[in-house]
């Protein structure tokens, strides 16, 4: 179908070789292509793909197009619910394209995604993009710095085949698992257990994975952190059905955290229980900076540690 275009954009974006904040198309005659665009799911931990139409062909207009677009909630949902993939809060700033490359630069408020979200907002942002012709590696920047891993790793440029969904449960590299976790309790006194959907890159090892979520802290209001949030990893392997964790000083460090409210034993096993939980691990070794003779509050951790399900409060 064949239309004159009228289409004022004026905000955010910047076309690089314009090099202004406002797009202004007129008389534009051009026909649709169709383009999938990506929403989020009603959970939000899965891309659900949707059919658009866009009328621009000239690459940086497509791209400037497809974003609105993509910034915009379908009119009619098939009795599906579905959430924009970038937050309110999320804007894309400006963008370039360089020969088949195309940098997207993000307000700072990417940043403050979630882990999950972020990887989907990623999966969902360069499949997206990735239709325009020309256009077939993408890179992430965020108020022109450029998007690191949770490692500090640049991750540079991405092309969509990096990007495979396996029944929904993988993207790209990455990995979806449900896994327990275990917190403290308000009071601090025992341990509870806490649900979560996890996305992770399938090079970092799941036993690391746990150990991370718990630095990250509890999601429920009612639960207490038990490792303290600047903790440093050092190690989490597994070798012959025995994970060994290796943390810095730090981990000695809790009870200044939480105000002496926190059974320090409770540190120690929230670390033991959630990896016997989701790696099948009956034996955890825990040292600091290599050493296994320290202590942390009145709790030994000399040895190797088995999952205590006395620590464990009773669901009510």
């Amino acid at each position: 179908m064949k239309k004159i275009v009228l289409w004022i954009c004026v905000a955010v974006l910047l076309l690089g070789a314009a090099g202004t904040g406002i797009f202004l198309f007129l008389g534009h005659e051009e026909d649709e292509t169709g383009y999938q665009l990506f929403y989020l799911n009603a959970d939000e931990d899965e891309l659900v793909p949707w059919d658009g139409l866009a009328e621009e062909s000239d690459p940086s207009a497509l791209v400037a197009e497809l974003y609105l677009l993509q910034q915009t909630l379908p009119e009619k949902q098939k009795g599906e619910e579905v959430k924009l993939l970038l937050p309110k809060d999320v804007i894309l700033m400006n963008f370039s394209i360089d020969g088949e490359a195309l940098l997207l630069n993000f307000s700072s408020g990417y940043a403050d995604m979630t882990r999950e979200r972020e990887i989907l907002v990623r999966a969902g942002m360069v499949r997206l993009f990735s239709q325009i012709p020309g256009v077939k590696k993408i890179q992430f920047m965020i108020e022109d710095e450029p998007l690191k891993d949770s490692d500090g790793t640049e991750l540079g440029f991405m092309s969509a085949r990096r990007f495979v969904e396996n029944s929904g449960k993988e993207i790209n590299s990455y990995i979806k698992t449900s896994m327990t976790l275990y917190f403290a309790d308000k009071e601090g006194k025992m341990l509870v257990p806490e649900e979560r959907n996890v996305y992770y890159n399938s090079n970092v090892p799941l036993e690391k994975v746990v150990v991370e979520q718990l630095v990250k802290g509890p999601k429920e209001s009612e639960h207490m952190t038990t490792l303290p949030p600047e903790m440093n990893i050092l190690s989490v392997t597994i070798q012959d059905d025995i994970c060994y964790v290796n943390l810095d000083d730090s981990f000695k460090n809790l009870l200044e955290l939480t105000g002496n409210t926190l059974k320090t034993e409770l540190a120690v096993y929230s670390i033991v229980n959630s990896l016997a939980s989701v790696c099948q691990v009956n034996k955890i070794q825990i040292s600091i900076n290599g050493k296994t003779n320290e202590q942390v509050g009145t709790t030994e951790i000399d040895g190797l540690l088995s999952p205590r399900s006395d620590l464990i409060r009773e669901e009510e």
